[in-house]
């Protein structure tokens, strides 16, 4: 993940332990098509993800013809420069005309508020913490608590086809599981029922 092209994407280990959870558990699906879990200040760690991986988000292999004539390459200039930024603790991203520096920049925008408040990495603010409450969140898809309805989920809407098919099997599974349990119980309760008749 690190490697792209002729550079290394210079990241911390905690952004990289946290995008590879992101990998591993299935960030790809958005629309609650599998379970969830956040664990205590994710958010923190998605903000310093964007922070660190938004500054490779730009032209950095480029050439350009100088003064004399001569192409040069500004791949190891632009890479110091967004070295830099990471050495310094620079809360900018130096992405040059980004949108999230369009918004910081401009003070009346309505998605500033949203961007900044708790978030260390983006904002004019030096704040060293924020306040925040460790909390953690889980969720269980629907397809999970009932895989049965997925045929008629995907009247209405896209599923991707893997997650189709693997909600069917776990369907499937499902219903082996509840007739065996429902076969079990009905043995159970002949069985008692027998043994009541003996001593009855």
């Amino acid at each position: 993940m690190k490697y792209h092209g002729r550079f290394e994407l210079d990241l911390s280990a905690d952004t990289v332990q946290f995008i590879r959870k992101l990998e591993d558990y299935g960030a790809e699906y958005r629309y609650y098509e599998v379970s969830y879990d956040t664990r205590p200040f994710d958010i923190i760690r998605l903000d310093r993800a964007v922070w660190e991986l938004r500054r490779y988000c730009q032209p950095l292999d480029y050439d350009i013809v100088d003064m004399n004539g001569k192409t040069v390459n500004l791949l190891t200039f632009e890479l110091d420069r967004v070295h830099r930024v990471k050495a310094n603790n620079e809360k900018w991203t130096c992405v040059m005309g980004g949108i999230l520096e369009k918004i910081i920049e401009k003070k009346d925008h309505p998605a500033r508020e949203a961007l900044i408040w708790n978030n260390l990495f983006f904002g004019a603010s030096r704040r060293k913490g924020v306040k925040m409450q460790s909390s953690w969140e889980s969720g269980n898809s629907p397809f999970f608590l009932h895989p049965e309805i997925i045929d008629e989920v995907l009247k209405y809407v896209y599923i991707p086809k893997d997650v189709a098919e693997g909600v069917r099997q776990f369907a499937k599974q499902q219903a082996v599981k509840e007739a065996e349990a429902e076969r079990d119980a009905k043995k159970a309760a002949k069985a008692a029922a027998n043994q009541r008749g003996k001593t009855g």
